[in-house]
């Protein structure tokens, strides 16, 4: 990808700070952008990750007791070695974060899933730039198309729960 980020069996990989971006596989060092199954796994030694995001992998992973979390509010930094390392809301899910990375002179940021429209249940997107960009595309085929919102929030809101 670059001199410093690469694609490895585990995830990517920056290497500097010698920790991972949502990786796929168990690693030392992980960097979790948000508690979907798709981008935090359990067993990881360590993860940094929001409070919240913590609090998802939480309740999927119950098991998790050998997991050391760091919990940097957003805006916070935090080191792997001299990188410096920033979340960001990413606005997909409650917790969910953009991975500001800075080193060398070059200003990186790892979105993970986002998006931009406003969405009162988690916080929303907000903007950084940057001298790369790393985005992930799962929703962006053209054939895909989301349903109505105000739709899916009438689901929630007719939504019984089972007594």
């Amino acid at each position: 990808m670059n001199k410093y980020l690469f694609k490895r069996p585990e995830g990517l990989y920056f290497e500097p700070g010698d920790f991972y971006l949502d990786p796929k596989r168990v690693v030392q060092k992980a960097v979790i952008t948000h508690g979907h199954a798709d981008h935090a796994i359990a067993g990881n030694k360590a993860v940094w990750c929001t409070a919240a995001t913590k609090s998802i992998m939480r309740l999927r992973y119950p098991r998790m007791v050998s997991t050391l979390f760091t919990v940097p509010a957003y805006g916070e930094p935090f080191y792997f070695n001299e990188v410096k390392v920033t979340l960001l809301p990413a606005g997909h899910i409650l917790g969910s974060a953009q991975v500001i990375i800075e080193y060398g002179g070059i200003k990186y940021c790892y979105t993970g899933d986002f998006k931009l429209r406003e969405d009162a249940s988690c916080e929303r997107f907000q903007v950084e730039p940057c001298d790369v960009l790393i985005t992930e595309t799962t929703f962006a085929d053209p054939l895909y198309a989301h349903p109505p919102e105000q739709d899916e929030l009438s689901k929630l809101e007719a939504y019984e729960k089972p007594t």
